[in-house]
């Protein structure tokens, strides 16, 4: 299944003069329509959003790709998101084809805003907090990678090589950790009370001291 396979409009056309672009909304408004999509409900679309967060850099070069002499419409971050909430609204059939893209178009759209608000994170470290919100939402998705992937026929082989190796619940939540999520979280305090969270409080304070003491002794 590919983006740029579909050829109902020219690349001149992309230009999204009607579209609500992401650079209108600003940075809570951002992460409030993230929220909204991954908090709160079934695993698996927290999961799918991880499955397309990891696949934009191929997105990204691929509307590269299409827009080369099409001054326009840069192959900016913001412009893809528009190009894809576009897109999504030509599929409007009940088909099983349509369906699909347009899950597909939903799923790398808000891919593509989370990477935005990341950027922005970058200039603005004080969004990393409400950032964190947003990845602690996303980390059930993780442990839902291994029978997202077994029960969804979304996404291609070539979208899936990158989790050949998560073969479990705990193995999503660990390559979430170490891999997909962005490193200015990974130490976060809302991301450690998540992973703490089935831990009594008494028993982590003791576990947290023990670690302390030994990392103490190894300096």
């Amino acid at each position: 299944m590919s983006f740029f396979k579909r050829k109902s409009q020219s690349s001149a056309d992309l230009a999204f003069t009607r579209v609500r672009s992401a650079e209108s909304l600003d940075d809570a408004a951002l992460v409030r329509g993230l929220l909204r999509v991954v908090e709160g409900g079934p695993p698996i679309v927290p999961a799918m959003c991880l499955i397309a967060y990891e696949n934009v850099f191929l997105l990204k070069a691929g509307f590269e790709r299409i827009m080369k002499g099409v001054p326009e419409c840069t192959p900016s971050l913001e412009n893809i998101a528009r190009w894809l909430e576009q897109q999504r609204t030509t599929f409007t059939s009940g088909s099983f084809e349509d369906e699909a893209n347009s899950r597909r178009y939903f799923y790398f759209h808000i891919a593509v805003l989370l990477s935005i608000t990341h950027a922005r994170a970058k200039e603005r470290p004080a969004l990393w907090d409400s950032l964190a919100d947003v990845w602690v939402a996303l980390l059930p998705g993780a442990a839902a990678l291994r029978k997202t992937l077994d029960t969804t026929q979304l996404w291609s082989p070539s979208e899936t090589d990158f989790f050949d190796n998560v073969k479990s619940e705990k193995d999503g939540e660990n390559f979430c950790l170490t891999h997909i999520m962005p490193p200015e979280l990974r130490d976060h305090k809302k991301i450690s009370d998540w992973l703490w969270r089935d831990t009594p409080p008494a028993l982590r304070e003791e576990i947290e001291a023990s670690i302390d003491e030994i990392i103490g002794r190894t300096k």
